[in-house]
């Protein structure tokens, strides 16, 4: 497989499509202090496409795509397509819980002052839903309270469920 063609996949698979243009960002074109970080760990070039004073060409910078890979990464690990996770009911109106769409989730992890870089970031970003990723227990022993719990409710406290053990609440 070409190397084009697995840039494409990732990107496909990070929601996202690579900017056309050989763009670079410094650090002081964020307010976040990861993407600072990032961006400063990441040098590759000298001079900021997206800042507008004098001492923009003298400041390091990183591949805007770059930032947009390590971006779509960390959105990944909190965030993910609804139609994974969440039950959908069409007479209801859609997903049975909270979503988001990219422009509203970017603009809620993201701070960005400039409003060139945030158009390239907003735009490079597939328009989509997206809802909170693992809002269900992740263990089994966590699953096993939960049933146990269940039980308890059904069958033994129904009307008076504050006398359950504590042992098997979820707290």
């Amino acid at each position: 497989m070409g190397h084009a063609k697995q840039e494409m996949e990732k990107a496909w698979a990070e929601r996202y499509s690579p900017l056309d243009e050989d763009k670079y960002v410094c650090a002081h074109c964020f307010l976040d202090d990861g993407l600072k970080e990032y961006v400063s760990k990441n040098i590759s070039k000298v001079g900021c496409d997206y800042c507008s004073d004098y001492e923009s060409s003298e400041r390091s910078s990183c591949n805007i795509n770059e930032v947009l890979s390590f971006i779509s990464s960390r959105i990944l690990d909190y965030y993910e397509d609804p139609v994974h996770s969440m039950s959908c009911e069409t007479a209801e109106g859609g997903y049975l819980g909270l979503t988001f769409d990219t422009r509203e989730l970017l603009s809620d992890i993201l701070e960005i002052d400039n409003v060139d870089l945030q158009d390239d970031i907003y735009g490079a970003f597939e328009d989509g839903l997206w809802c909170e990723k693992n809002r269900y227990p992740e263990s089994d022993q966590d699953f096993e309270n939960w049933e146990e719990f269940c039980k308890h409710v059904k069958h033994s406290y129904r009307f008076f469920y504050l006398r359950v053990p504590n042992s098997i609440l979820i707290i």
